[in-house]
């Protein structure tokens, strides 16, 4: 009997192998090395892969294997923003969401949760890589930072209902119109504090800014004011505090001498952002009309520093105050460097 043996040399097929392995195993030991908790995504929403970091967070066992819905392992309070998010990936765009997990007997862990489309060559979203990243420690700072922002401001709040009363003690009569004058300018400065702790990350709107200080008007504001810009353009704090200051002055005005002072006037305040030889730059107009005569002052007073000095030193600004006869018209323009929130 005769056989016949046919050796095929396979070593350089196992090497690959063996370096897949290894490979494989490398980036296996590299994922589970981040404290980040890394997670593959299905289509169809379900888990096909995930870190050690991730097992931890989610309670979740090396040994299941996986494939349960992703969602499904999150709280339900973050089910709707972790849905929108999917759909985005899903759609090809990268998605990013607040997350947070619950484990038994531990305190509550804050997630930045970043989706990530993987594509196929065809660019068809083939499965979703998700990473989390703790922001537990950053989550527990902001609000240990608004908590000592709020009561700062209610503390400087209450410093200026002293100095109110102060002022009240220490003059002859307390029912003198400067007096008045005074409590109405510190109560603006106290609506002022409460519109820049609301904006003090993101800036404060600037219709917000004429809302607030145009609060004495009461109901004129619906039927004789119109407010004309982007309801959404931001200010920054200095700008806001700024602005907040002219913009009472200029309603205070209306009311004793202008456009609010009869039955007819109106005003329109008009902002905007132009681009200029010299750069973009922000314009803020305030229109009175149908108000009585406007006459000139013969002095100008502190109400002229607040609407006119202040602003074009504090923002760089080109402020014009006219006294038309038919109404008075003040304008602001400034870089927007100068004035918007970043």
């Amino acid at each position: 009997m005769e056989w016949l043996c046919v050796l095929t040399d396979i070593h350089q097929i196992k090497l690959r192998k063996l370096g897949l392995v290894q490979k494989s195993r490398a980036q296996a030991d590299m994922l589970n090395a981040s404290v980040d908790c890394i997670k593959m995504i299905e289509r169809d929403g379900t888990l096909s892969q995930m870190n050690k970091a991730g097992c931890v967070a989610l309670n979740v066992s090396e040994e299941t294997g996986f494939g349960m819905e992703w969602l499904g392992l999150l709280p339900e309070e973050v089910h709707s923003i972790g849905k929108l998010a999917l759909a985005e990936a899903l759609a090809g765009k990268s998605a990013r969401f607040p997350g947070v997990s619950k484990l038994p007997n531990e305190r509550p862990r804050y997630w930045d949760n970043m989706l990530t489309p993987l594509m196929n060559e065809d660019r068809e979203v083939e499965s979703i890589l998700c990473v989390s990243r703790d922001v537990t420690a950053q989550r527990e700072s902001e609000q240990q930072i608004e908590l000592l922002v709020h009561e700062l401001n209610h503390r400087s709040k209450n410093m200026l209902t002293v100095i109110q009363e102060l002022i009240r003690q220490s003059v002859p009569n307390p029912d003198a119109e400067f007096v008045k004058v005074l409590e109405r300018r510190i109560a603006s400065i106290a609506r002022n504090q409460d519109l820049l702790i609301r904006g003090r990350l993101t800036g404060s709107k600037v219709r917000d800014v004429i809302v607030f200080q145009t609060a004495a008007v009461g109901k004129l504001r619906s039927t004789r004011m119109q407010l004309i810009g982007d309801p959404e353009l931001r200010i920054s704090p200095n700008a806001a505090e700024v602005l907040c200051l002219a913009i009472y002055e200029l309603t205070t005005n209306a009311l004793k001498y202008g456009a609010f002072s009869n039955e007819s006037g109106t005003v329109a305040v008009e902002w905007s952002v132009e681009d200029a030889s010299d750069g973009a730059r922000f314009h803020l107009q305030w229109t009175e009309a149908g108000g009585p005569k406007v006459i000139a002052p013969s002095r100008k007073g502190f109400g002229t520093v607040v609407i006119e000095s202040n602003p074009a030193a504090a923002l760089r600004a080109e402020v014009a105050l006219n006294f038309h006869s038919e109404g008075l018209v003040w304008k602001l323009s400034a870089p927007t460097g100068s004035v918007l929130a970043e």
